[in-house]
């Protein structure tokens, strides 16, 4: 049974979290190797984030109605974060709490850098 959230379906965001992983694979030929692959690092962060946060890090749409978020908006986050808090962000992703489950089961620490690359340009 898929519920209807707004005007999408809990059914097209899960076939969304997977068919996008697909399509971010594709490399822009004319960019030089190092760009590429930080190009290429950022889209499969954001597949990983559309996958794994997206539920609870992105505005809700209920009956034609936008609600807050479940957990706190990531924008800005890892903006220009030093070290330290990136460190910070990187624990809390992969412990779990009260209220967000940890994912250092989920996801290899390649998979972690590239959600935190993404999560840096937010």
């Amino acid at each position: 049974m898929m519920r209807a959230v707004g005007r999408i379906t809990l059914g097209s965001i899960v076939a969304f979290s997977l068919v996008l992983p697909l399509t971010v694979s594709a490399q822009a030929p004319s960019a030089p190797r190092a760009a590429r692959t930080d190009v290429e690092k950022v889209r499969r962060g954001e597949a990983w984030f559309y996958q794994s946060c997206l539920l609870c890090h992105v505005d809700r749409i209920l009956k034609n109605d936008i609600t807050a978020p479940l957990g706190p908006k990531l924008n800005g986050l890892l903006k220009d974060a030093t070290p330290a808090k990136e460190a910070a962000v990187r624990e809390q992703i992969n412990r779990n709490s009260l209220r967000m489950p940890g994912y250092r089961y989920n996801l290899t620490p390649e998979q972690m850098d590239e959600l935190i690359a993404y999560l840096k340009t937010l």
